[in-house]
């Protein structure tokens, strides 16, 4: 069971400014605008389908067709503007409303502002924030960048390291001294899972970078990307001491394992896409 959060941000910036949060749970809605990145709305009303849409709303990320549920006012998407010269997949029906089973929204990404998953702590979460889902080319065989850059930084990081510790988890912690004195969960990090303990969904190492005085003041993050399958990529953020649901560095291998199952059970298998041969 998933549980989606709504979070009230201005996601332009880098640093979080204050938040609120309404709970979306067991609301009946059966047609709700969604806002996209464009801030155009986009109205959905799964009724109008002609398959049972089941009140979820379908999404494509190139051929990945996902079931996000009922349309979700905490999430943004990010649509394909026609002056981008991308060309779209053909859907089973495209005159049918988009969103619809057998004609998907075809989106460049869709971000949650905040998506919690069940802790060990009964009626606790472990909150992701901007979790956003991306499209991606599935023929390519090269890394993505985004994993790229991670690796070359946590390697950097790694080499200059003041700290070089494993902790709880197994993970390898490299820990950069600040130029103020600061508790050491205060110091800028990368922590770098050793491949035969975990890695990303690719087989390249899993990688989570950490902001410094991330304890101290509450404004800071750790941020997580990697190719979770051909044509689609995640990124996310999350705190280990504050927020609304904050996940502990120890914690991180088991919330990012339930987020790959959750993602995974939205994604419609083997999705009947038409040929698109021209």
């Amino acid at each position: 069971m998933n549980w989606n959060f709504f979070a009230l941000r201005n996601f332009s910036k880098i640093r979080k400014p204050a938040r609120t949060a309404t709970a979306l749970l067991g609301a009946s809605l059966l047609s709700v605008n969604i806002v996209p990145s464009s801030a155009a709305e986009v109205h959905y009303d799964p009724a109008l389908c002609k398959a049972d849409a089941g009140e979820k709303f379908f999404i494509a990320l190139d051929r990945n067709v996902l079931a996000v549920g009922r349309p979700n006012s905490g999430a943004v998407i990010g649509n394909i503007d026609p002056s981008m010269h991308i060309k779209r997949l053909a859907p089973p029906d495209p005159l049918g409303q988009e969103g619809c089973p057998n004609n998907p929204m075809q989106l460049l990404n869709y971000t949650y502002f905040a998506y919690g998953i069940p802790s060990p702590n009964k009626g606790k979460l472990w909150m992701a924030e901007r979790l956003k889902l991306i499209s991606d080319d599935p023929q390519t065989s090269t890394p993505w960048a985004w994993e790229l850059s991670e690796e070359v930084r946590a390697k950097s990081t790694c080499a200059r390291a003041a700290i070089h510790e494993r902790i709880a988890n197994g993970m390898d912690a490299c820990r950069i001294r600040p130029k103020q004195d600061a508790a050491v969960e205060d110091w800028a990090a990368d922590y770098v899972a050793p491949l035969d303990l975990y890695m990303t969904p690719t087989g390249r190492q899993f990688v989570v970078e950490c902001d410094p005085a991330i304890r101290r003041t509450g404004v800071a993050w750790c941020n997580v990307g990697y190719r979770l399958r051909p044509g689609l990529n995640i990124t996310y953020a999350f705190e280990p001491y504050h927020g609304l649901g904050p996940i502990p560095i120890d914690a991180i291998i088991a919330f990012d394992h339930a987020l790959r199952n959750e993602i995974e059970g939205l994604a419609i298998k083997q999705y009947p896409w038409p040929d698109q041969s021209p």
